[in-house]
């Protein structure tokens, strides 16, 4: 079942919803001139929804907002498309070839896909002809966008030394706790006794139990199978007063039992490490990473914003629209975007 809906939501995400137009198909906006047709509108509208609001009643303040949001990426792809086109960027047969063959391989068979095809009243021409513009708009994409960026080692030293903050790693507590779960709606009676059942553990720790067997023994933790190990947690992650006792403490000592959200709760201090500066050689690869995705991203709007500013985008539904103050609206009116 599983298998089935993600092979349907493929085929929707996939196929350009202006080919189940009807012959009366109004025109919501041009791009350059090319249309925008009302039911490919409305069919990248609907893959905004949200699944977990399908079945529920959509505002019409949350319908226009998706709407202006479907319509943006809408003009988004095209414009990727022209550029495609102006830059002279195709898509050989036999890549085509091997998109095609890789959507068909989701299916248990070439009968299982024209069958759902069928049902979807979608040809198989009309998905070759969407997978083009995908594969296009990804080609156009990583011409200008992807293979543009460049970021090395020497770059992402530069960047570590001017930015020295960024890389300070706070105060961390190696912690380990046992939780004695308080029902909701306990009785002060039943809260008594797990808070002296709490006491108790932490009594027999003292005189010599293991905290890791008393965590497998007692804890209604998740982590009671590791000994309650938390791992490291950051300087911060915790309420505040209880941070402050347990830094003021040693490696070993127990502290509680507290009364939190989950139960009633024993921490036991394994280990502080202090504030430090992450070494360069430690973060480097990750900070090359990062920093291609950052450059990634302002690039891409950049590209877009171009694209955008050159384009002569007309919207003639007045609902999709941007709401704006009236000074930013009438400055939009005489640009590009009408």
């Amino acid at each position: 079942m599983r298998r089935k809906r993600i092979i349907s939501l493929l085929i929707l995400l996939l196929i350009p919803v202006s080919l189940f137009a009807a012959e009366n198909d109004p025109v919501v906006a041009q791009v350059n001139g090319t249309p925008i047709a009302q039911s490919k509108l409305y069919g990248a509208y609907q893959r905004l929804i949200p699944l977990n609001m399908f079945h529920r009643k959509v505002t019409s303040e949350v319908k226009n907002r998706l709407l202006r949001k479907a319509l943006h990426e809408l003009i988004d792809k095209e414009l990727k498309l022209q550029e495609a086109q102006r830059l002279g960027i195709s898509l050989p047969e036999e890549d085509l070839e091997t998109a095609v063959k890789e959507l068909i391989a989701r299916y248990p068979s070439r009968e299982a896909y024209r069958a759902r095809l069928m049902k979807l009243k979608v040809s198989e021409k009309e998905v070759r002809e969407a997978l083009k513009r995908r594969k296009l708009t990804e080609k156009v994409y990583k011409h200008e966008v992807t293979d543009q960026i460049r970021v090395d080692e020497a770059t992402a030293r530069k960047f570590y030394d001017e930015n020295k903050k960024q890389f300070i790693q706070p105060e961390q507590l190696h912690l380990r706790k046992i939780i004695i779960k308080v029902p909701a709606l306990s009785t002060p009676e039943v809260v008594k006794q797990l808070k002296e059942k709490a006491t108790r553990v932490m009594k027999e720790i003292r005189q010599g139990l293991p905290f890791e067997e008393a965590a497998r023994k007692y804890s209604d933790a998740n982590n009671k199978n590791r000994g309650g190990d938390m791992g490291f947690i950051h300087k911060g992650r915790f309420d505040p007063k209880i941070e402050k006792e347990v830094l003021a403490g040693k490696p070993g000592q127990l502290f509680g039992p507290y009364k939190l959200f989950e139960g009633y709760t024993i921490l036991k201090l394994e280990e502080v490490k202090p504030e430090r500066l992450v070494p360069f050689e430690e973060i480097k690869d990750k900070l090359v990473e990062d920093l291609i995705r950052r450059k990634t991203n302002e690039r891409s709007e950049a590209w877009m914003k171009q694209l955008r500013k050159k384009a002569k985008i007309k919207i003639l539904d007045s609902r999709l629209m941007e709401e704006k103050p009236g000074k930013e609206a009438a400055k939009d009116a005489k640009g590009n975007l009408e």
